[in-house]
C-alpha cells in the first residue's frame, strides 16, 4: 500500500490541476458572456478614432515635410493601429479563429505598416536640391534658357538662383516662389535666360538656395567639341561630403578640370527634351546648333516707325562724307568692286555717287548694274565678299570703316558669301524708313536659290554676329 501511495498523490494533483483549468475556462467564458461586446470593442475603437482625429490637423499645424514631423505623424498612425490590432485580436478570438491565423494576420499588417513608415521617413530624409540644365542650342544666336531641375522628395520654395559667367564675371539672379516636385515633372517650364560671353566655350558657377534646404553649388562647362555639345557637371550640397552629381562627357578637352575623374556621361542630367524649346517665351526666331548650322524658326516682318513715310526719299553723299570714305579707300588703290543697285531713280543716283568716290580713290569699279527683281526689296547699303569667318581682308575693312566714319546707313557686318566672285560687291538698295536698319534683316546670297527669302522679307532678332563652334 505504501508503494502505490506516491502514484496516487501525483494522480490526485493532476486531477486537481485539470479541474482548476476547467474552472478558469468557465469563469472566463462567463465573464465574456456577461460583458457586452460593445464595451469590449468600443474602447479600442474609440481611442483609434481619437488618435486619427489628432493626425488630421497635424498636417496643417506642421505643413513642412520635415523628418521629425513625418516621424510624429507615423507614431500617431502606429498608436491608432495598436488599438485596431487589439480590437481585431479580441474579435477574432471571440469568433474562435485559429491562433496562427489571428497572430499571422496581425503580424503581416504590422510589418506592412512599419515598412511604409520606414520608407516614408527614409525618403523625407533624402537631400533636396536643385540644379540647372541649359538648352542644347543657342537661341537667336546669342542666349540660352536654363531649366531648373528638382531632385528630392519635397517641394522647394523661395528659390534663389545666381548664375555667374566665369569668362566675363557677369552674373544674373533668378527667383522662383516654388519648384514643382511631382515625379512626372522633375523638368518643368521654370527657366531663366542668359547670354553667354563666349558661346560654345562656356564656364558657369551656379549657386542655388531655397527655404529650409541646404545650399547647392553647381559648376557647369558647356563646350562644342568636334561639333558635338559636351558637358562637365559637378553639384555639391552643403553638409554632404561628396558631390551629388558628377559627370563628364568623353570628348571634353582635358583643359577643363571639372569632374575630371568622372567617367559618367552627362546625358542623364543635362538632356532637355527638344520640344521644350518650342514652348519658350518669347519664341525663338533662330536656333543655332552645336555644329554651327542655323535653323530659322519664326519670321517677323520689318515694322517702320509711324510717320516715316513723310520723310524725304533722296540721299546724297556730302563733301564731308566723300572725304571720310576716300581717306580709307585710298590706302588700297587698284582693288576692284562691283556695284549692284535697285531700280529706283533716287537709289540709282545714290549708287552713281558711290562709283565716283571709289574711282577717285583709285579703285576699279564695275557698274552700277541693275539687280534682278528678286533683290529689289534690299535696303540701304550692304557689302558682300568671298571669304571665311574670322578673316577680314584689309581692303574690305577699309570700306566698312569709311562708311562708319561717314555715318552711312549700312549693314555693319560684311556678308561672307562663297558665291561672290573675287570682287567685292556693294549693294545699294532703297532708303529704309526710320525704325528699320539693314542689320535687322537677314543677309542674302549673291546667287539666290529656289525657296530663299527675299532680302529683308523678315528681320532677325539678334544683332550680334553668330559665333561658330570650334572645329
Amino acid at each position: 500500500m505504501s508503494r502505490n501511495q506516491p502514484y496516487g498523490g501525483r494522480e490526485s494533483r493532476r486531477v486537481r490541476r485539470e479541474q482548476a483549468r476547467q474552472l478558469a475556462k468557465e469563469l472566463l467564458k462567463t465573464q465574456r458572456e456577461s460583458t457586452p461586446r460593445t464595451k469590449r470593442y468600443g474602447s479600442d475603437l474609440f481611442w483609434a478614432f481619437v488618435i486619427s482625429l489628432v493626425h488630421i490637423p497635424w498636417t496643417y499645424i506642421v505643413p513642412e515635410e520635415r523628418p521629425w514631423s513625418i516621424a510624429v505623424a507615423w507614431v500617431l498612425w502606429i498608436c491608432a493601429f495598436f488599438f485596431l490590432a487589439r480590437l481585431f485580436l479580441r474579435w477574432s478570438f471571440d469568433r474562435s479563429w485559429p491562433r496562427i491565423a489571428r497572430l499571422g494576420t496581425t503580424a503581416v499588417a504590422s510589418m506592412t505598416l512599419l515598412y511604409f513608415a520606414a520608407s516614408s521617413i527614409w525618403s523625407v530624409m533624402q537631400p533636396v536640391y536643385l540644379y540647372v540644365a541649359p538648352t542644347r542650342d543657342l537661341i537667336d544666336g546669342e542666349r540660352r534658357a536654363f531649366f531648373v531641375i528638382h531632385e528630392g522628395p519635397r517641394t522647394p520654395s523661395n528659390v534663389e538662383i545666381e548664375l555667374r559667367d566665369n569668362k566675363s564675371g557677369v552674373a544674373v539672379v533668378a527667383k522662383f516662389a516654388e519648384i514643382d516636385a511631382t515625379p512626372s515633372n522633375l523638368i518643368t517650364l521654370q527657366y531663366f535666360w542668359f547670354a553667354p560671353s563666349t558661346p560654345w566655350d562656356e564656364d558657369y558657377t551656379i549657386t542655388i538656395a531655397s527655404f529650409g534646404n541646404p545650399r547647392a553649388v553647381q559648376h557647369l562647362i558647356v563646350s562644342a567639341t568636334h561639333k558635338v555639345l559636351q558637358y562637365a557637371v559637378q553639384v555639391s550640397v552643403d553638409g554632404l561630403r561628396r558631390p551629388v552629381i558628377q559627370c563628364r562627357d568623353s570628348l571634353l578637352p582635358t583643359s577643363y578640370h571639372i569632374a575630371e575623374n568622372s567617367k559618367q556621361s552627362c546625358d542623364r542630367w543635362m538632356k532637355i527634351p527638344l520640344e521644350f524649346e518650342d514652348r519658350l517665351q518669347p519664341p525663338a526666331h533662330t536656333v543655332q546648333l552645336p555644329d554651327g548650322s542655323l535653323t530659322i524658326m519664326r519670321e517677323d516682318a520689318p515694322t517702320p516707325q509711324p510717320g516715316s513715310e513723310t520723310l524725304p526719299d533722296t540721299r546724297h553723299l556730302s563733301e564731308w562724307q566723300r572725304s571720310q570714305i576716300e581717306a580709307e579707300l585710298s590706302k588700297y588703290p587698284g582693288h576692284k568692286i562691283l556695284i549692284m543697285a535697285s531700280s529706283g531713280g533716287n537709289t540709282w543716283s545714290y549708287a552713281q555717287e558711290f562709283k565716283k568716290v571709289f574711282t577717285s580713290a583709285g579703285w576699279r569699279v564695275i557698274g552700277p548694274n541693275r539687280v534682278e527683281p528678286f533683290y529689289e526689296s534690299m535696303i540701304d547699303v550692304q557689302l558682300s565678299a568671298n571669304g571665311s569667318l574670322g578673316v577680314m581682308k584689309p581692303e574690305i575693312a577699309a570700306i566698312r570703316d569709311g562708311f562708319a566714319k561717314a555715318a552711312i546707313k549700312h549693314r555693319k557686318n560684311v556678308t561672307l558669301d562663297p558665291e561672290v566672285p573675287d570682287d567685292i560687291v556693294l549693294w545699294v538698295g532703297a532708303k529704309s524708313p526710320e525704325g528699320i536698319s539693314p542689320d535687322d534683316c537677314a543677309p542674302f546670297s549673291f546667287k539666290h536659290k529656289a525657296g530663299d527669302a527675299k532680302p529683308c522679307a523678315f528681320t532677325r532678332v539678334s544683332k550680334k554676329p553668330l559665333t561658330l563652334p570650334p572645329p
